[in-house]
Order: C-alpha cells, then structure tokens, then sequence
C-alpha cells in the first residue's frame, strides 16, 4: 500500500462513464425530492429562526441588528443559516441545494474509497447506495437535518482519506487533512451535539498511531502536523465566530447555550432534588418554587415561568416538558428584559444578559454547596438527573433505537395534510430566502393543481416507496448484523497479523459512529424526550457506509481466494 498512487483523476473512457452516470442518478434524485414542496412553518425556535437569520445575513446584518438581538440570536450553530444565504446568492433553491450538497459528498466518499474499488461500475453502485439514502428524499422543511447527513459524509470521507493518502507517495494527504478541517468546522457549527463523531474519528487516529509505530519508513512529524490541521482549521472556525460576535454583540463567544455563563444557570436548575419525579419533566415546578427562594435572578422570571408564557409552553401537560423547557426558560429571561426584544427602541447591553445567567448560576450553586438546596451532580449540564430506572432503562432502550436505525423506521414517504403554516409575511420571507415554490397552507389551494402535476408527484413517491421497502428495509438489517460479526472477526484477525485494510479502519470507523450516534439518541430518549426519529437522519449514511465497507472487504476476500485457486 505505501507504494500507492492515486490515478483515479486520469481520464479515461470508464471515467467518463462515470461522470455521466453521477449526474443523471443526481438529477433523477432531486427529480424524486421534487415530489415534496417545501413548507413554511413558523416555528420561533426551527424552520422560522434559520431563515430569519439567513435573512440578517443576507441583509449584511450578521445575524441580525446589535439592537434586535434576541434570545434567538445565538441560540443555535449559525453553519446552516450560512448555508441558506449561499444558496440564495446563487440562485439555487434550497431544497435542491441540499440535494446537491449531499450528492458532492457522496463523490467525496468514492474518491476516498477509490484507490481500493479499482472498477468504476463498483465505484458507480456505490454512490447509488448512499445517494438515494430515502430519508434525504423527503426532506420538506427548514430543518438542520437537511444537511446534516451530507455534512456527516464529508467528515468521514475526509477523515479516511486522509487516514489512507497518509502512507502513500503522493497521495496529496494535505488537501484531505484541509477537507476534514473544513467539513467537520461545518459539522461542529451546524447541531450542538456533534460529540457523537468523536468515536469514529478516534477509530481512526488509533489505527494512524498504530500504522505509523509498526511502519518505520512512516514519518511521525509528518503525521502529527497532518492531524493538527484539521484541529486548527475547527479551532480557527470557533474563534472567528467568536469574533464576528464579539465585533456585532460585544460578546466572545460562538454559541450561547454553550457560554458557561447559561450552561450554569441552566444545570444549576436541573441539579435540584424533588420528592416528585415525573419522566421527561426535568425541572418541575416544585424544583423552581426551590429555586425561586434561593436565587433572586430566577425569581424574577417567576410571572413568566408560572404566568401565561410558562403555560402556553405546559399546554395540557403536567408540567413543562424537557424538550420545551429550555426555550421557556430563554423566553421568560427575555420577557423579564435580559434580551433585546424585536422592535425594541431601547436596546440593552447584551453583556447585562450574560450576567444574569452568571449571577443566577452562581447563586443556585451556592444554594447546592451549603445546603439550601438539595442537589446532585450531572453526567452533563444539558443532562437531567441521572436516576436507577434510567440504569434499568439504557440496555433495551439502546437496542430499540439501533432497531430502528437499521430497519429504517419511521419512514413517512406519503406526507398528507401537511401544509404550510403561519402569516402572509412568513410565506414571503420563507419563499424569497429559499427560492422556493412553497407548499400552500390548505389542501383545497393544493387540489386546484393539474391533474398531470397531481399524477407526477404520486409517480415519484411511490418510487421512493419502493426505494426504501424493497432496497433498504428489505436487505440492510441482515447485512447489518452479518457485516458486524465478519468486521469485528476481520479487524481481530488483521490486528493480530499487523497488517489490516484500509477499509476495514474505515468500517470500524463507521460502525463505531452509528453505535455512538445510538448511545446519544439513547440517553435522549431515557432523560428528555422519546421522539428521536427525526434525529436520527445523520445515522443513516454512517451505517450505509458501514455496509458498503462490508461488501468491498468481502468481495476482496471472494476474489481473492478465486485467483489463489487458479
């Protein structure tokens, strides 16, 4: 392998063949994807807030005036309002932008395969199989997770490539060492919770350090300063967002919530020990009638927590749930004038808000260390209490969510009776920010449509239908469970031998991403809420590629005992 050169850019007839092949399977995917209109939703804290801000953002307002900064502003990673606005710089309409996001890091993950699956066809099959991911297909709002797949795929194709162009002559390793810096700066600034990666890409650093201890024409210093690019270009991305909002909001920081001013006011009320305890309601209101004694800052937002804000949040349930708490908890700091509102014509410092969240932090732990309030520790500071049932819970609750990762679950090709929602200005902010043809907000707008129109779009779901029952749902969990055991049982075999396939390391890289991105939706779906369907997108394409690591090993194997017979 160290004597390996890269020729796959070398025109060739079966290249071009190629080529042509990617195109038309892109072009017949967003052909499917056209099947779903984009719908405006206004949801404050979802679909209205990436447009709002990639709205500031082509206005040239950052994300948005230093006089309207609200509790919106730096809730949320600002990558995809990014992306948005560069989608509407070029025209580009954003459901078919993220199409095309998706498919360029699907060719990024063949080129990274591609010094080992020699055959173009093979190379072809393999971009069909992780294209037509069905849960990319269906993507009909402004939600993070219509990126974020692609995203996921750029991160462990870079990551490999540069694990394999590592060790050999001229395999140009620094430009995949700057992909995966780049790729995985727009994986961190795009969900909060990109920790679940890790696991992969340390899959990979392992066997680097191994590689290079067992190979001795390997070069350390070279490796080491390969490996630091990537960290330098994600920390040189953190600082400049810091910046950008230093210069515009006065504050050094790239996300709020991640501040350690609002992570300690926001643990210190999980902390709290209750004679209650009802599932899915980290901070009841007896936990806050505690806190309210002892803290003089959460006090203040006692009329909005308890008041009309509070049980607008509560709706018919017992309590405030935790999937809403913590933006009922920011909506009351604003509404007890922390934040700037909207159309506020006396902006406030933004600093005064970072101050609260310290204040109160520092008087809720204070409370906890001498004993006013009864508290415990956190395994996280976005992680309710930890309790036995929740021990209990983890192992069946892990296999539930793996089931349905792999079986594909929750697939909802039909999307009937949703339709877009909200005020004539969300359509036009919605419609122009996108470039999109929104879906209409009632079904008799939708009926006044041809009937040919009306007959296309069941054509295309129903394909995508078929796509998914009788391609992904009918073979993926055997081929699951049979590449586990023949991966581990390979990666075993090699490490003893000291000398493992390239795609074996990025098998195991994978498979340990799908495991980790299943111990998150886990802890999850025990602590805070059971909905993770959606969640679960970015798992999709890691486990798709650990299948198709499966099948280029055992193809390897197959052909490889036909020539020895020979």
């Amino acid at each position: 392998m160290g004597n390996n050169k890269e020729n796959f850019f070398q025109v060739s007839r079966s290249t071009v063949y190629l080529a042509c092949g990617i195109a038309l399977a892109t072009y017949l995917k967003i052909w499917l994807g056209d099947a779903y209109m984009l719908r405006a939703v206004f949801a404050p804290h979802d679909d209205n807030h990436f447009v709002t801000l990639a709205s500031h953002i082509l206005n040239g307002d950052w994300l948005g005036p230093y006089d309207k900064y609200t509790q919106y502003t730096l809730m949320k990673g600002v990558f995809y309002p990014l992306f948005i606005s560069f989608s509407n710089v070029l025209g580009i309409p954003l459901l078919t932008g993220q199409h095309l996001l998706y498919a360029a890091a699907t060719v990024l993950f063949i080129l990274s395969i591609s010094p080992y699956v020699k055959n173009k066809w093979w190379l072809f099959i393999i971009y069909i199989f992780l294209l037509f991911n069905p849960f990319t297909i269906i993507v009909d709002r402004v939600f993070r997770l219509g990126i974020y797949p692609a995203l996921t795929i750029l991160v462990i194709a870079s990551a490999f490539g540069l694990y394999s162009r590592s060790f050999m002559k001229n395999g140009k390793s620094w430009r995949w060492a700057i992909l995966l810096g780049l790729s995985l700066s727009a994986f961190w600034h795009t969900r909060e919770e990109g920790i679940w990666i890790i696991p992969s890409l340390l899959v990979i650093v392992l066997f680097t350090l191994f590689r290079t201890w067992t190979d001795k024409e390997s070069s350390l210093k070279k490796i080491a300063i390969l490996y630091l690019i990537p960290m330098a270009l994600l920390g040189l991305s953190t600082l400049i967002l810091a910046a950008m909002n230093w210069h515009n909001y006065g504050v050094f920081t790239p996300l709020e919530i991640h501040s350690s001013e609002f992570e300690s006011a926001y643990s210190g009320l999980l902390r709290i020990k209750t004679d209650k305890y009802l599932r899915y309601y980290p901070v009841l209101k007896e936990a806050r009638v505690k806190a309210y004694e002892v803290s003089p800052a959460f006090a203040e937002l006692k009329p909005y927590l308890e008041g009309k804000s509070g049980k607008g949040w509560q709706g018919a349930r017992p309590d405030i749930p935790a999937a809403y708490f913590i933006w009922a908890f920011r909506d009351a700091v604003q509404k007890a004038g922390y934040y700037n509102f909207e159309y506020s014509d006396n902006p406030k410092n933004i600093k005064q808000t970072f101050e609260f969240y310290k204040r109160m932090g520092s008087e809720l732990n204070d409370a906890c260390d001498t004993g006013k309030l009864e508290c415990t520790r956190l395994v996280s500071s976005f992680i309710p209490q930890w309790r036995k049932e929740f021990t209990d819970l983890l192992f069946p609750t892990y296999l539930k969510t793996l089931k349905m990762l792999v079986t594909f679950d929750g697939f909802d090709y039909k999307r009937r009776d949703m339709y877009s929602t909200g005020s004539n200005r969300t359509f036009q902010l919605f419609g122009t920010v996108t470039n999109e043809i929104l879906m209409p907000d009632r079904n008799s707008v939708v009926q006044m449509r041809p009937e040919f129109y009306k007959e296309y779009t069941s054509v295309k779901k129903r394909i995508t239908r078929n796509i998914w029952k009788n391609f992904y749902v009918s073979t993926i969990p055997w081929l699951f469970v049979f590449f586990v055991i023949f991966m581990l049982v390979r990666g075993a075999y090699e490490l003893v031998k000291g000398n493992y396939h390239p795609v074996t390391v990025l098998g195991l890289s994978a498979l340990a991403a799908v495991l980790s991105n299943t111990a998150i939706l886990t802890l999850v779906s025990i602590t805070s809420y059971s909905e993770i369907n959606r969640a679960m997108n970015p798992g999709y394409p890691v486990l798709i590629i650990f299948i198709i690591c499966g099948f280029v090993l055992l193809s390897g194997l197959v052909v490889g005992r036909m020539f020895k017979k020979r």
